[in-house]
């Protein structure tokens, strides 16, 4: 395994209507959030957003895996911080590794995110765009 040269951060904040009846994060939040960081990276780091991509560079990340580790709860009104990399490349796939921490630096969860890349107009998976696999090498952590 290799370090990623680059790590994107942001930062988010438990919203009321986030939060369960015990005012914690319910559990598909953690995927809201990843699912937000990513759309972030996009538009910061590759410079199109979803409906770009789509409609204009005529391909789509579906998601084909989804899975998170919960460590500590986030708690209605809490700010934290999130980091996303990449954690593998494949030829039609990527694989994206998002991470909360809390600003204790404590982990609140970990989830690995699995898109194939989807030709928008046949339906089917395709490689990689060039650029699209330029601009997430500085973020791979796995070789």
């Amino acid at each position: 395994m290799t370090m990623a040269e680059n790590i994107f951060r942001t930062e988010r904040t438990v919203w009321w209507g986030q939060a369960d009846m015990a005012v914690m994060i319910n559990m598909p939040r953690a995927f809201d959030f990843a699912g937000e960081v990513i759309e972030e990276f996009l538009r910061d780091r590759l410079g199109f957003t979803f409906r770009q991509m789509i409609q204009e560079k005529g391909f789509d990340l579906p998601f084909v895996h989804a899975s998170c580790d919960y460590s500590a709860p986030l708690i209605e009104g809490e700010s934290f911080d999130m980091t996303l990399q990449v954690g593998k490349l494949g030829t039609k796939s990527i694989t994206w590794i998002v991470t909360a921490y809390k600003k204790d630096g404590e982990k609140a969860f970990q989830t690995r995110l699995v898109n194939v890349v989807l030709n928008h107009a046949t339906g089917l998976s395709m490689p990689i765009p060039d650029a699209v696999r330029s601009g997430l090498t500085p973020y791979l952590i796995e070789a």
